[in-house]
């Protein structure tokens, strides 16, 4: 049985902090480096884990570090009956954000903006080779610092769809478990269909939509079936009329794509850009305020200027009172 972790142990030469964030695979930490006295994000998962996912998860974030819309790889390793994966320290994650902004959802005149952020990333992830399989706003995380303001995370369910040996699709599989979450899932996981490309961009919709404050008419329903059939009957395009007629076009041809055909990655992010209202910044936390005003941004925080999503952050007050020690 695995030692059970506590604020002040040490895994490698990581302090733990505070406990972040949990999940089926284990735990998240805020730790200290002990060799810089910088602030990390650490994963842990125990070695006796009935479903062993961290080592791929790794395995993944080390083939995009060519790339600034993952995470920053730091370390893995095994200590105390754990494997470890160290990270750089991201901020709140988009759901989060959203629930925390004046109205309790994104303005409209935010999404394309962000929508255009969120296809971006997806369009790189699956350069790699590799579908998600698990596309919610709690897997995209903001940023402080850096080149790019948002991260995709959680790797843990991925899945290669491209034959390594032969550059093909993968075929399908005649049934395939479900995977990923009921509310953003696409309608063809409850038909037990093996996902791709144009299954991660079902998701990201749902995603957008919940994030607006959108009505999904299968939010409070828990039956695998019945939230199925809710999918079926609300077609993806309907769904996004509130959002204009450029992502009625984007649903549209998300709903013609087969299961091995490439999404048009180009055309959804023309119809995006021609979305994108004359705002005063791109994305509307950088205009929201902490509601203490004793929060104060991060130095040379570009992604953050109010401290605002540093107030939302599950470890600010740590980080604030120690002095600013994050991951440039």
């Amino acid at each position: 049985m695995e030692e059970k972790l506590k604020v002040g142990d040490m895994v490698s030469f990581f302090k733990l902090i505070v406990c972040i964030g949990e999940g089926g695979f284990g735990d998240v930490w805020l730790v200290k480096s002990s060799e810089d006295d910088k602030y990390y994000a650490m994963k842990l998962e125990p070695m006796n884990s009935k479903r062993q996912t961290l080592r791929f998860e790794v395995s993944l974030l080390k083939k995009m570090q060519n790339c600034d819309k993952f995470p920053r790889y730091i370390l893995d390793g095994t200590d105390k009956s754990y494997f470890f994966l160290v990270m750089e320290l991201l901020g709140p994650n988009l759901w989060n954000t959203s629930r925390n902004l004046p109205s309790s959802a994104f303005s409209l005149q935010y999404i394309p903006s962000l929508a255009l952020e969120m296809i971006s990333i997806i369009e790189k992830f699956h350069s790699y080779g590799f579908i998600h399989r698990d596309i919610k706003p709690q897997n995209f995380v903001l940023r402080f610092f850096g080149s790019s303001p948002v991260c995709l995370i959680d790797y843990g369910i991925s899945k290669l769809y491209i034959d390594s040996s032969t550059g093909q699709h993968i075929e399908a599989r005649e049934h395939a478990n479900a995977m990923g979450s009921l509310l953003y899932s696409s309608p063809n996981m409850h038909e037990h269909m093996d996902l791709s490309r144009r299954d991660d961009l079902f998701s990201l919709i749902y995603s957008l939509l919940d994030i607006a404050g959108m009505e999904i008419p299968w939010r409070n329903v828990s039956n695998f079936q019945d939230v199925g059939k809710l999918k079926n009957s609300n077609p993806l395009s309907t769904l996004c009329t509130p959002f204009g007629q450029p992502f009625v076009e984007i649903a549209t041809h998300i709903q013609s794509l087969g299961y091995a055909d490439a999404p048009d990655y180009g055309l959804i992010k023309r119809l995006l850009q021609s979305a994108i209202p004359n705002t005063p910044v791109p994305f509307e936390w950088m205009i929201a305020h902490p509601k203490d005003p004793k929060v104060k941004p991060l130095k040379g925080s570009q992604f953050d200027p109010t401290g605002f999503l540093l107030e939302i952050a599950p470890f600010w007050s740590t980080v604030q009172k120690d002095g600013d020690c994050l991951l440039l």
